[in-house]
């Protein structure tokens, strides 16, 4: 595999399937670098599926990399460097806004910057949702609401 190098996330030989299902992946090896990549496929494609594989969530033939760290070596090392929410996770009070849950898991963190948060609020064009309860927002701006909080934790 050919990975650019920059990429964060190398998949390699990646293969996936439920049992008695048709496979979601095949031999597929990919890298992906850092920012904004789209993920698209019909209801039901198994696009929620491949994120668990991705996150080490389902086991899969295979190897994945994220940020130099293989699942199969590592798993725990692995899965600090990946941030996923189930879409339908009770994680998090969803009365409460995205702000209010970075503000309570940062309680304590002395190295928490809060414009460099924003920043990365900005950068994931989450400013308009970041004051609305979870509850009003979609699956993806949900899971998306995360992602500064999570960067900003890796980039230390």
């Amino acid at each position: 595999m050919t990975a650019p190098s920059d990429a964060i996330l190398h998949l390699q030989d990646l293969g996936f399937a439920y049992p008695s299902q048709p496979a979601l992946a095949t031999r597929w090896s990919a890298s992906i670098g850092a920012g904004v990549t789209l993920l698209y496929g019909d209801t039901g494609s198994g696009k929620s599926t491949l994120l668990r594989v991705i996150a080490g969530r389902l086991p899969a033939r295979g190897r994945l990399c994220v940020a130099g760290v293989a699942l199969d070596a590592s798993p725990e090392a692995y899965r600090r460097n990946v941030f996923f929410v189930e879409p339908d996770s009770d994680a998090f009070d969803k009365q409460k806004t995205a702000r209010e849950i970075t503000a309570s898991l940062c309680v304590g963190d002395t190295d928490f910057d809060a414009s460099r948060w924003q920043s990365l609020v900005d950068g994931f064009a989450l400013a308009p949702h970041i004051d609305k309860p979870m509850f009003m927002l979609s699956t993806g701006s949900r899971q998306r609401s995360g992602l500064p909080r999570h960067w900003h934790q890796a980039a230390r």
